[in-house]
């Protein structure tokens, strides 16, 4: 059972630009009472007592995981490769990286990661074998590396290079996260670097992420604070949080000026007042 009601709304965020580590320590502190309280949202209180209070409460996938998981599905691969065409396939850091960028979103889990490789990496696989067989390439082994939108397949016998073939591939996420230098752009800099700046200035911490540009298309730009969960809700804190809040709007009017301040602070408002008040 999936109790969307205990990730107080982090399980709708599908950005796939949030940090995975941070996801998973947030949801770590997930506890019985809160799933208690989801479950009171689908059933009634005699039905929830029914269940007892022995729980398996899975937390969200951190970087670490999804590497790990990247890296055993290629071997997987690799080893049904090989006893299938007696071939070896490699897979350099380059491949690991642009399959972790343009498939993992940390609230949607390994789902799309597995069918991100089967279209990245499986699917490529048969033009390779396709290109070997029409060439009549005698190779034991291909290492594919990634570059430029490419992944390069590298034909080998022996360790003696045998050459080589470009795949071209679409990136449907990686493509999104390239640098606009517009003026959407700048202003998003902008304003994410103010709430940025309050935050060093207010509780002395540096902000986990700054985007000024990013793969969802809900947003243009975010900045991942990384507060702690146990800091005191009091006056004071309060405050300081609301000066973050209020530091991108505060930005783009010293830097554009007041006539030019832009639609994007109506959420720092909206969530300062729904989260303090």
């Amino acid at each position: 059972m999936n109790l969307d009601e205990a990730y107080h709304g982090m399980h709708s965020d599908f950005n796939a630009d949030i940090s995975a580590d941070e996801f998973a320590k947030i949801s770590k502190k997930i506890s019985i009472v809160e799933i208690k309280d989801a479950l009171m949202a689908r059933f009634r209180a005699e039905h929830v007592s029914r269940l007892g209070n022995t729980f398996i409460i899975y937390p969200s996938l951190d970087s670490k995981s999804y590497k790990t998981i990247i890296k055993n599905i290629l071997e997987k691969y690799s080893n049904y490769i090989q006893k299938t065409y007696d071939i070896i396939l490699k897979f350099d850091k380059s491949i690991h990286n642009i399959v972790y960028r343009e498939n993992v979103f940390p609230t949607l889990g390994v789902r799309p990661l597995q069918s991100g490789i089967n279209d990245m990496i499986k699917s490529n696989f048969a033009n390779t074998l396709l290109h070997i067989q029409t060439n009549n390439i005698d190779c034991d082994a291909v290492e594919y590396s990634y570059k430029n939108k490419k992944i390069t397949a590298y034909f080998s016998k022996n360790n003696m290079q045998k050459g080589y073939i470009d795949h071209p591939i679409i990136l449907r996420l990686d493509s999104l996260r390239n640098s606009k230098n517009n003026d959407l752009q700048a202003m998003v800099a902008i304003h994410e670097s103010g709430h940025a700046i309050m935050q060093i200035l207010e509780f002395n911490r540096l902000p986990l992420t700054i985007m000024s540009v990013t793969a969802d298309s809900g947003s243009k730009g975010f900045m991942l604070s990384g507060w702690e969960e146990d800091r005191l809700t009091n006056k004071d804190n309060i405050i300081r949080k609301l000066k973050v809040c209020l530091g991108g709007r505060a930005a783009e009017t010293i830097i554009f000026g007041e006539d030019f301040v832009t639609t994007g602070s109506t959420a720092d408002l909206e969530d300062g007042s729904q989260n303090f008040f």
